[in-house]
């Protein structure tokens, strides 16, 4: 199983399914800590998981995110659970934090492999995702782990007030 330490031990957790969305199925866990917020999911690797991730991405942030950002943050996370999906291990954990200056999104898998920037060919439908992220992402990388990896990316954003969103209005659902 992978392990990815989102901190539980300092906050509670609370499934989104128990009174946000009803019964949501892809709503995954969220957690709280001061301005931060984390929400996961675990996917199966399967390529229903790529669109279940964008989703999970777009709902969570829907309030808080302007159409440009989410649009943005959905093309990379399809990318990059795309790639675990292809390339992974059998478990597939995909972890969305918001903080004050941006969004960082994770996605562990248990693969050995780590990624790789294939040489271009326009003949070929994939190979394009570590560019995309190279163009689009504030910052990414990839983190080793004993039993696999973490491949991570960045978008910054620029919050008007602390205690509001980046967009300047108050994320309703985000707040546990």
């Amino acid at each position: 199983m992978i392990e990815v330490d989102i901190q539980a031990s300092k906050t509670s957790f609370v499934s989104l399914s128990e009174g946000i969305h009803g019964d949501c199925q892809a709503c995954g866990k969220w957690e709280q800590e001061g301005r931060t917020i984390r929400a996961s999911l675990h996917l199966e690797p399967d390529p229903q998981s790529a669109s279940r991730a964008r989703r999970f991405v777009r709902t969570a942030l829907e309030d808080s995110e302007p159409t440009e950002t989410l649009d943005v943050l959905t093309l990379l996370t399809s990318e990059v659970v795309t790639n675990a999906i292809l390339y992974g291990g059998p478990e597939i954990a995909l972890v969305v934090e918001r903080r004050e200056t941006g969004i960082r999104v994770e996605v562990a898998d248990a693969g050995p492999r780590l990624p790789l920037k294939r040489p271009l060919d326009v003949e070929t439908t994939g190979g394009r995702g570590l560019r995309l992220l190279d163009s689009l992402a504030g910052g990414w990388g990839v983190t080793e782990l004993a039993s696999g990896k973490v491949v991570w990316f960045e978008i910054e954003t620029h919050p008007k007030d602390p205690g509001t969103s980046p967009n300047g209005r108050v994320p309703p659902r985000l707040y546990l």
